[in-house]
């Protein structure tokens, strides 16, 4: 799943839908902030999900659930 942010619903995706998200058992959740030019990935753990990985700008992020995919945030944005 991923939820890319926007400035008027920014604050609604960050805490309702990841809840939503989280209790549907979600494994992987992406979060994509044009405006900080930043992805964070949430994963599944333990019933709970869990920041696992975070980029700003540069780096890449990998998914843990679709193996072998990976994005260079730098192409993102």
């Amino acid at each position: 799943m991923a939820e890319i942010l926007s400035p008027s619903t920014g604050y609604y995706d960050l805490r309702s839908k990841y809840k939503v998200y989280e209790k549907k058992g979600v494994r992987e959740y992406w979060i994509v902030d044009p405006q900080h030019k930043s992805v964070q990935v949430f994963c599944r753990q333990e019933g709970k999900a869990v920041l696992d990985q975070e980029a700003e700008q540069q780096g890449t992020i990998r998914s843990r659930v679709i193996g072998g995919f990976a994005v260079e945030i730098e192409n993102i944005f």
